[in-house]
């Protein structure tokens, strides 16, 4: 429903970021919805068939980990004792009570999607696309089921992304509380500890030793061979010999890898642990080294035929010191500096650890995702990303994909177990009776559904499909999979749905840098490859929302700002009532504690969705970061306050025009390159014009921080300080009319049709931004027949055209506003509001001259005065000698005025005296601090030394000082003008 065709400018298709099903909102989200709402109600007020696609995530880790919580704390089974169809029954229970949490939150954020097209990641036809995916990806041989190592989760008992592991810098020995275990466990620590030499030789009976460096001691069970450099010279009479393994007692060869080995680190050898270390395992694959895992999946260690074996890793850690110390061969430990990878789901030391599972293949993927971004197909904003976007491309590793739980995706891969009957193994000639007889490769069938994998196996074993038992992989998908599908499978894809012609591929992708290779990149991936096209032309990568501080926002500092607390208001009692109920530690909870007393001492005013939206939305600057205050969102509140009250008293103007439809014919036969217009008139409607053109500008290149301050600009500084004003005058005088509107025209029904012109096409402009607020004064706003549109939602948003005279009406208006306020913040008034209400302006030219006479009672009215005189320079010196003698000169930066205000009656010298008095003072205290801000700018290496925001700060604190001086030694020297 709107004046404007819904598919005049085509398509406009975009899909929010699945939030996790598990989350609330938070001012990510919040930044999100702001920005992608603006973007999408922009296009639909222009003409776009738009569609807005809202998702949800099932979070696999997230939401396993919050059902299993819940039944602990409620007492019933475990998810194990449970089984697998039971605890999922659990799971969508706990999905459809309280799943719903964010899409209210949304909402309540003004968002405005297509609800109707809302899709769940594990709904049925979403779960269909997954599915389908992965057979496709499988069968061009882009899929592979492999050993290879993980990041493994031992309290979660699977692999976990990368984005999952959060890398925590270690700069001195320190400790970690880790789930499951009573005792912190140490890090930043490095063990030293030796190796013997096997020595077959009969002729010596000295034992050489390669001591190695650790810093998980526990990994050395794990240990096949010991490498060195092959220039080291230290070793050089080593290579090809062994080592024995204190207890394992097996012989470990002495290999060179220049790649993995700097001989100018630690002790020049590295032990090779490749079952549980990435670059370890990469060695090993070079050099045909056997990968011997001996970590369970609960953290146990296990495989190493020791009396370590069920021991806990952390436990395991302390005995083989012992043990090693015990036998002579441990040469201390010493601090180092290291990077902890912490699980953030689970908060456990996340462990490398060789498993099987499946991994795409992504190489030549990448390979097509970065074509697209070299030929224009997609577009990265802001630019510096696209470097970004490159390397990780062109660099672009393998990816696992299985996850070890039961709540996601599960693999549709298919284990032959077992077959009543003979078989033929594809690998071999002749028939083979047993299953265990098979490859690895030639167990697995991937396919849509077990029968189509009974048949496909059937085919290739050379048997009868009903005598074989198949076994569905235990394991789930990466939710990130899914997740990278969301472009095309929430058009219905791999259907061919009218909305998949109609939408696909999208226009654009919103979200944070912080996901641009987890979700991004796979999602141009993989729509490249299964779709033939990129999912989106562009992405814009917003920036991360921080505290006032620039701190990363965390429970555990106390600095996270929950949007629906800024939305409502709330106390710091509630504030650190809700901290008591959290999971935080001692340590943490008193941080935090601190942090929200200091930052929040008065808690949270309610600032309502428009301010939280139109702030986030201003701070959207490209390439920075957000360092949120909510006292910006205070600041906007009361920008909303202000755009209400200022309709309100034009609503009052409205009703004293007359009919709504006098005013909206007058309305309607204004322009703003009317001559015989009064000059303020014109120059409100030049001024909304260009904000029209600004913002759309602004829009177009994704500049909101541009876009919502043209539109504060106008509101607060054309339309409120000075049009506002002016319309406040006594308007019933009529003007005269151009030939297209003939006949009289009040002033007062002009005035009031202006204000009318100004809101209705401001609402539209603010629409995007301040929905809810718009939409409330649009509903209000006089209607004539057949009237408005329904909602401003769907009203044409203003594409208004600046007049070509505007610039010189635009240069008119601000040389009677420099002199308003010349006049307004003149010397005498700052003893007393009362005083300096008479004033002469002497005029330069004749043009200034006429500019002013024609304007005269809105200068004197704007400007608070009783009595206004101009006279020409030219003609007039006597009368200005004379009016000089007893006035003083107010400062005013248009040279075509000189303003001369009269000292007032009741203005004794003693007054003046006092008052001239304390601004010397005054002044004496700001030249303080502009020696000492001076002096700090010229101090030795400032220019290097000193943060370039801390320059840029001193730097204008210099100027507002220095202004402030001479502002004040101008009003000292009239003051001792009229004390002579």
């Amino acid at each position: 429903e709107s004046s404007t065709s819904r598919d005049s400018r085509g398509p406009f298709s975009i899909v929010l970021p699945p939030p996790n099903v598990t989350g609330s909102l938070h001012l990510g989200h919040a930044l999100t919805v702001a920005v992608e709402d603006s973007l999408v109600r922009w296009h639909r007020m222009r003409g776009h068939d738009t569609v807005w696609i809202p998702g949800c995530d099932h979070a696999g880790i997230a939401t396993q980990s919050v059902v299993e919580k819940q039944l602990q704390r409620e007492g019933k089974p475990t998810r194990l004792e449970l089984g697998r169809e039971r605890f999922l029954e659990e799971v969508w229970r706990w999905k459809n009570e309280k799943g719903g949490t964010i899409y209210e939150q949304l909402r309540a954020l003004g968002a405005s999607l297509d609800w109707t097209r809302s899709c769940f990641t594990l709904d049925k036809n979403f779960s269909k696309a997954v599915t389908t995916a992965f057979v496709q990806l499988h069968r061009k041989g882009l899929i592979e089921r492999r050993m290879y190592p993980v990041n493994w989760s031992c309290q979660l008992r699977s692999a976990i992304s990368d984005i999952e592991v959060d890398r925590i810098d270690i700069s001195q020995p320190t400790t970690i509380n880790v789930p499951g275990h009573k005792t912190p466990v140490q890090v930043g620590l490095i063990y030293d500890f030796a190796y013997e030499v096997i020595n077959n030789s009969s002729s010596s009976s000295n034992t050489e030793v390669v001591v190695v460096s650790t810093t998980r001691p526990e990994t050395m069970l794990g240990d096949v061979a010991v490498a060195v450099h092959s220039e080291d010279s230290r070793f050089a009479h080593l290579v090809g010999k062994h080592v024995r393994h204190p207890f394992t007692h097996k012989a470990l060869p002495i290999v060179q890898d220049d790649v993995l080995v700097d001989r100018t680190l630690g002790t020049g050898a590295v032990k090779l642990t490749p079952a549980h270390d990435l670059n370890d395992f990469a060695a090993a694959q070079r050099l045909g080294l056997p990968v011997h895992n001996i970590l369970a999946a609960d953290g146990r260690l296990c495989n190493t035929q020791t009396a370590f074996d069920g021991l806990d890793r952390f436990t395991a850690r302390a005995r083989v010191l012992a043990a090693l110390e015990e036998k002579g061969l441990f040469r201390g430990s010493r601090p180092h500096a290291m990077v902890a990878p912490l699980c953030s789901r689970s908060g456990d030391i996340v462990e490398p650890r060789v498993c099987e599972q499946w991994f795409v293949r992504c190489s030549s993927m990448a390979a097509k995702a970065l074509q697209a971004t070299e030929e224009g197909a997609i577009r990265i904003l802001p630019p510096q990303f696209a470097v970004n976007w490159q390397r990780w491309l062109e660099d672009c590793r393998d990816w696992c994909v299985s996850r070890q739980l039961w709540w996601g995706h599960r693999i549709p891969a298919y284990e032959v177990v077992d077959v009543a009957g003979s078989i033929k193994s594809p690998s071999e000639s002749s028939s083979s009776a047993t299953v265990a007889a098979l490859l690895p490769s030639e167990r697995w069938f991937v396919a849509e559904s077990e029968e189509e994998a009974r048949q496909m196996a059937a085919k290739k074993l050379n048997c009868n499909p009903e005598t074989l038992v198949l076994r569905q992989d235990e394991d789930v998908l990466d939710t990130w999979f899914s997740s990278g599908l969301f472009p095309f499978a929430a058009f219905g894809w791999p259907s061919p749905t009218q909305d998949l012609a109609r939408f696909y591929p999208t226009q654009l992708l919103e979200t944070g840098h912080d996901i641009l290779f987890f979700w991004v990149a796979r999602m141009a991936m993989l729509g490249l490859e299964l779709t033939g096209r990129a999912p989106f032309k562009e992405v814009y990568l917003h920036a991360m929302v921080r505290d006032a501080q620039g701190r990363k926002m965390s429970k555990s500092l106390g600095n996270v700002i929950d949007p629906m607390d800024v939305i409502h208001g709330i106390s710091l009692d509630d504030m650190l009532a809700r901290l008591k109920n959290s999971n935080l530690s001692k340590a943490e909870m008193s941080t935090a504690e601190k942090t929200t007393r200091k930052t929040f001492k008065d808690g949270i005013p309610a600032c309502g969705t428009d301010a939280l939206r139109f702030t986030l939305c201003a701070y959207t600057v490209q390439g920075r970061d957000i360092n949120m205050e909510v006292k910006r969102v205070v600041g906007n509140a009361g920008l909303c306050n202000k755009i209400w009250n200022a309709f309100l008293f034009a609503s009052s103007k409205f009703a004293q025009a007359g009919s709504p439809s006098d005013l909206l014919a007058m309305e309607a036969r204004l322009s703003a390159d009317d001559a015989m217009l009064p000059l303020f008139d014109r120059w409100i409607l030049g001024q909304l014009a260009a904000t029209s053109a600004a913002v759309n500008s602004a829009m177009e290149s994704k500049l909101f921080a541009h876009a919502t301050q043209a539109l504060t600009d106008f509101f607060r500084t054309d339309f409120c300080d000075v049009y506002l004003e002016y319309a406040k005058m006594s308007r019933d005088a009529t003007t005269r009319t151009t030939s297209e509107a003939p006949g009289p025209r009040p002033l007062r029904l002009v005035s009031a049709a202006v204000l009318w012109r100004c809101m209705h096409v401001y609402l539209r402009l603010l629409s995007p931004f301040m929905p809810f607020i718009s939409e409330e004064l649009f509903q209000r706003l006089p209607r004539g027949t057949p009237g408005l549109t329904s909602s401003v939602t769907v009203a044409e948003y203003p594409e208004l055209t600046v007049p070509a005279e505007h610039e010189a009406v635009a240069q008119s208006v601000g040389k009677l506003m420099q002199l308003v306020s010349s006049v307004r913040g003149n010397p005498l008034r700052s003893i007393n509001p009362k005083f300096g209400k008479t004033a002469t302006v002497v005029c330069a030219d004749a043009v200034s001259h006429q500019l002013l006479s024609s304007n005269a009672d809105v200068v004197r009215f704007l400007a608070r005065l009783d009595k206004l005189d101009i006279v020409d320079v030219n003609n007039s010196n006597t009368t200005v000698t004379a009016v000089a003698a007893g006035s003083v000169r107010a400062a005013c930066s248009v040279p075509e005025f000189r303003v001369l205000v009269q000292r007032d009656a009741g203005l004794d010298n003693a007054t003046l005296q006092a008052e001239a008095s304390r601004l010397e003072k005054k002044k004496g205290k700001l030249a303080d601090a502009l020696r000492g801000v001076a002096t700090e700018m010229s101090a030795p290496q400032y220019a290097s030394s000193v943060p370039p925001e801390v320059q840029q700060r001193n730097a204008e604190t210099h100027r507002l000082l220095a202004a402030q001086i001479e502002e004040l030694n101008h009003t000292l020297q009239e003051y001792g003008g009229l004390l002579q």
